[in-house]
């Protein structure tokens, strides 16, 4: 039995790291290459192992959608990951508080229909990622293996940073000084392929260093519970190094508060504590030594980030217009303008095009009223609540994707962030997440 176990997690093993390997192949061979394929090829890929592999291996293949998601029409992968979830776990599954949490906020924006044109298509397009949250939320947590999906996360995320250094290196012969140290060392990495048509690997910088930040989450997580395997050290470093090379102050300030509150998850033991203290101190002198000895120019650029002298770069005259749009009329305090065509809708409050908010509290409002931001924040709390109620062990652990999220949410887009709202998910898996090893059942 116990080798008939075996093989069948091998099997699985092959399929999502075969899926990781295949997508890669071939965003590579058409973005660095020009050679063409329709995105409906990367569509099939996903659909094999959502159709032939387990729970956990559906959930790798949703949340790969995160660094993916500029690559092909994510979305359609999203709802075949549902699909199979559903079908797969019919017999077992049962409907969660966050799912309700979920379906609320489905009627609530369907009531804003008033508000300007609806779309059903659309309506379902905004909300894929949360019904993929949701659907997860209803499934039996011991089916999934995070520490899989984890690290086949933190693969894609590096697989997809290292096509976009090796396109930006094609273009300037294959130096990576010349790369990093482009428009007055003002160069951000994930600024590239702009004029790319056709689901290019466009990022946005900050965007990218968001992700780099949950690829280093997922390993921390790991290394914390003595689940990692050597070569997870390799993924943290290159994580954190793509990261850097982003030049996002967000990714920085991030970045410092996801290893302060991992130090301190085991204040209680000093000794712990001291080891802890350790390794982020060796990791951040690898990374410092790298750096400087080698590509001096993105520790020049973030140098010259950090000294400008709009830190907030504008979003604070964002705040102020959308706080003032909020408190403009009952109506926007109470009801909003609805997800749908938001941009729109504010453009023609207006009449000019304003730019979107950056801040995922404030998106909320605008977008659902106060009711939105009550049901949305409070299956957040219920989240960590429930939590709770499992045990408080590791807790501050559990909840460092969460907090990252948010942070990340105070300078940028939240529920109008497909990549946000995605990352749901993997707060989810984390928040559920057992330290003690356990047999993950196959279905």
């Amino acid at each position: 039995m116990f080798f008939l176990a075996n093989k069948s997690l091998y099997k699985q093993d092959v399929l999502i790291y075969a899926y990781v390997f295949g997508m890669l192949l071939f965003l590579l061979a058409r973005n660095a290459f020009d050679i063409h394929f329709p995105v409906a090829l990367f569509l099939l890929i996903s659909c094999f192992p959502v159709i032939f592999g387990n729970n956990t291996n559906i959930i790798a293949v949703g949340l790969s959608c995160i660094p993916f998601s500029t690559g092909f029409q994510y979305k359609y992968a999203l709802f075949v990951c549902v699909m199979a979830l559903i079908i797969k776990n019919r017999q077992r599954i049962n409907l969660s508080r966050s799912a309700i949490f979920v379906f609320v906020l489905m009627v609530w924006e369907m009531l804003h229909f008033v508000c300007g044109d609806f779309s059903v298509i659309e309506f379902l397009r905004c909300f894929a990622e949360l019904l993929f949250f949701a659907t997860v939320t209803c499934i039996d947590f011991d089916e999934i293996d995070e520490k899989k999906i984890f690290r086949v996360f933190s693969l894609c995320v590096l697989g997809v940073c290292g096509i976009m250094l090796f396109i930006q290196m094609q273009k300037y012969g294959f130096d990576l000084m010349s790369v990093f140290a482009k428009n007055n060392l003002k160069y951000r990495f994930g600024e590239m392929n702009s004029d790319a048509l056709n689901f290019g690997l466009n990022f946005n910088s900050n965007c990218l260093g968001y992700i780099c930040n949950f690829s280093i989450i997922g390993i921390v997580l790991l290394i914390a519970r003595k689940q990692n395997k050597k070569m997870d050290y390799a993924l943290l470093l290159l994580s954190i190094l793509f990261g850097f090379s982003t030049l996002s102050r967000t990714f920085l300030v991030c970045l410092f508060s996801l290893f302060v509150l991992y130090v301190f998850s085991s204040i209680r033991n000093l000794k712990i504590v001291l080891k802890k203290i350790g390794l982020v101190l060796c990791v951040a002198g690898t990374i410092y030594i790298v750096l400087l000895f080698f590509i001096p120019e993105i520790m020049q650029g973030f140098s010259n980030r950090l000294n400008d002298a709009d830190l907030l770069n504008g979003r604070n005259e964002l705040f102020y217009f959308y706080l003032n749009h909020i408190f403009s009329a009952p109506q926007y305090i109470l009801f909003g303008v609805g997800l749908q065509n938001f941009q729109e809708k504010i453009s023609l409050v207006y009449g000019y095009l304003q730019q979107v908010c950056h801040n995922g509290f404030e998106e909320v409002w605008v977008a659902w009223g106060v009711f939105g931001v009550l049901i949305f924040f409070g299956m957040l709390a219920d989240m960590v609540c429930s939590s709770l109620k499992k045990g408080k062990n590791e807790i501050i652990l559990k909840i460092l994707p969460l907090c990252i999220l948010i942070l990340n949410s105070l300078a940028g887009q939240l529920i109008r962030s497909g990549i946000a709202m995605l990352s749901l998910t993997f707060v989810y898996i984390a928040l559920n997440a057992k330290h003690t090893e356990r047999n993950v059942l196959i279905r």
